[in-house]
């Protein structure tokens, strides 16, 4: 375990500080960090990764909130924030360029598949990650990938937890296999508060998929009068336990009114401060809720399009 100093800096001089702990290699959100009425000033990158160089201390510049940058509204994507808001898009830096996804694969010494996963960050970042339930890693300080730009498939090696052994999602059925399988082409996301089982098609599990997973689908089935959705030869998922989205690329204008909250992915209310009225954000997916358009604004927070007055397309 690291401590780190991190302080946000004005004007030249420390307005906050923070004493930040973990291990090496633990991204650390500084949007969550910013004091009220601040933010990340150009160039500054929205995450940390704890690093055992650096622990005399870490200095991160801010600019105030109202200040404006000439070239913001073409080249950079990061959304405009309120004093009440204090958050922005993860799929984002603080420069503007979009975080590079990898996918972490989690196998056995039997080249196996247990579960799947995926990190976001910069090019050479290194990113700790935890082993699925039930397992353990090869090496205890194999507990990390290095986010590439060229091998977006990692693979990690795994072996059961001989004190907690391994837990698979029960089969679903005993070899009853699918029925009006038909051609269907969409972009979906697991849901965000539980791991996924994935099933083979005989209906029996393979591997569990991490939380906000995404993928595309090919086809559509139903197996003992539930539907699922398949997202790889021989591989299917329960319609209810992802959803579907559009990726965008827009700027939202909020209503003039108050008491506009911010939802999880599933439409209900998570965030205890209101939106500013007015504020303008970026959003990078739209999905339907009950016939209501829903705007993604960070990794976990959506919008409900009854709140929105303009939507501008973004280049």
């Amino acid at each position: 375990m690291i401590t780190t100093r991190l302080n946000f800096e004005f004007d030249d001089r420390v307005i906050d500080s923070h004493d930040i702990s973990g291990e090496v290699g633990l991204i650390i959100d500084l949007e969550n960090l910013i004091p009220t009425g601040y933010q990340l000033a150009q160039g500054e990158q929205s995450y940390y990764v704890i690093d055992p160089t650096l622990l005399e201390g870490v200095f991160v510049k801010l600019m105030d909130i109202d200040q404006k940058e000439s070239h913001s509204k073409t080249s950079r994507k990061t959304m405009t924030r309120s004093q009440n808001d204090g958050k922005t898009n993860s799929q984002f830096n603080g420069t503007g360029k979009k975080a590079i996804k990898n996918k972490v694969h989690f196998l056995t010494k039997q080249e196996q598949e247990v579960a799947r996963g995926t990190v976001k960050g910069q090019a050479g970042w290194k990113v700790h990650i935890q082993a699925p339930t039930g397992y353990k890693f090869t090496f205890h300080y194999w507990n990390f990938v290095i986010i590439s730009a060229n091998n977006y498939d990692q693979k990690v090696y795994v072996v059961p937890d001989q004190h907690d052994g391994p837990k698979t999602p029960r089969s679903i059925n005993m070899g009853i296999n699918f029925t009006n399988i038909v051609d269907f082409e969409g972009y979906f996301t697991t849901y965000s508060d539980q791991q996924i089982p994935v099933v083979n098609d005989q209906g029996n599990s393979r591997y569990l998929l991490a939380n906000n997973y995404d993928f595309k689908v090919n086809k559509t089935g139903f197996l003992q009068g539930e539907r699922y959705f398949q997202i790889a030869e021989n591989a299917w998922i329960k319609a209810d336990q992802m959803y579907q989205y559009k990726s965008i690329n827009q700027r939202l204008k909020l209503a003039d009114r108050p008491n506009i909250h911010l939802c999880n992915c599933r439409g209900k209310i998570t965030s205890r401060e209101a939106l500013e009225p007015n504020t303008k954000l970026y959003t990078d997916r739209m999905k339907m809720i009950d016939n209501i358009p829903y705007y993604r604004i960070t990794e976990s927070a959506w919008l409900d399009g009854r709140n929105v007055f303009g939507i501008e397309e973004l280049q």
